[in-house]
């Protein structure tokens, strides 16, 4: 732990030292004892701290991340460092930025892009809130995310290929294959 927020630039302070720990133990089953109270949300405002460290909007990185993190059951690190992940992610950044300019947002692609992969190297063992959600059984928020994108995109005129189509897998994914198969046969 130590070593990581050296590499960070974090202090080591309580509430530094219990995020880790709820990040541990939302990733890794690992359980504290005694139980902290909130760790959850404890866990959830480090999430939040790093984005706006990053200093991108959380809708640009819950979109980059969200989707691919569920459909692959793939942590943030592992995305980053794969060229492929990489491309679909960096494209689903730029068609985000497109539809919040369209918005009136005045973001930077590169700017955004280069936010996104400083978080996976903060975050690399983070599974996504919609990879953790499939895996429950929940219905997750990917109508907030890619799905708000693709119609925003399509409000402006602006074309969100990459976005609708992980909105759509991820709807799919939500619906369960064998529900999905009885209806369409």
């Amino acid at each position: 732990i130590h070593a990581a927020f050296a590499t960070l630039d974090l202090p080591v302070t309580a509430e530094n030292l219990c995020a880790a720990i709820a990040v541990t133990e939302q990733e890794s089953g690992f359980k504290v004892d005694p139980t902290v109270p909130g760790l959850a949300k404890i866990a959830a405002r480090e999430i939040e701290r790093q984005r706006e460290r990053a200093g991108v909007p959380k809708l640009v990185l819950n979109a980059a991340f969200n989707a691919i993190s569920a459909l692959g059951n793939a942590r943030y690190g592992t995305m980053a460092q794969m060229p492929p992940v990489r491309a679909v992610m960096e494209d689903v950044v730029r068609e985000t930025v497109a539809v919040a300019r369209a918005d009136g947002a005045a973001l930077d692609p590169e700017e955004m892009i280069a936010g996104a992969w400083k978080l996976a190297a903060a975050m690399g063992q983070q599974l996504s809130s919609t990879a953790q959600d499939l895996t429950r059984g929940k219905t997750t928020e990917i109508d907030a995310l890619n799905g708000f994108v693709a119609e925003r995109g399509a409000a402006h005129g602006v074309p969100t290929p990459v976005n609708r189509t992980l909105h759509a897998l991820v709807k799919l994914r939500e619906a369960g294959l064998p529900a999905a198969y009885a209806a369409a046969t």
